[in-house]
């Protein structure tokens, strides 16, 4: 016999399922952003938001682009 796991009178699949599907949705969506806008400074507020749409779309280590003030990886100032 199997048992079923409810959680307030939900099934804990159709819970799982959900979440699933959201978490999806979120990647897909950073994704397409983090693609298709320039990588910003990242000492200004947009940099910042870039930086957790980057992470909200699992764009790490080389996968992401260098921001503009970050060449050879120092900050150079202009």
């Amino acid at each position: 016999m199997t048992e079923t796991i409810l959680i307030d009178g939900q099934n804990l699949s159709v819970i799982l399922e959900k979440a699933f599907t959201v978490a999806t949705a979120i990647v897909t969506v950073a994704s397409v952003i983090a693609a298709f806008t320039p990588t910003p400074r990242d000492d200004t507020f947009i940099g910042k938001l870039y930086r957790l749409i980057e992470l909200l779309a699992v764009n790490v280590g080389r996968a992401k682009e260098t921001p503009p003030n970050r060449a050879g990886g120092r900050f150079t100032f202009s």
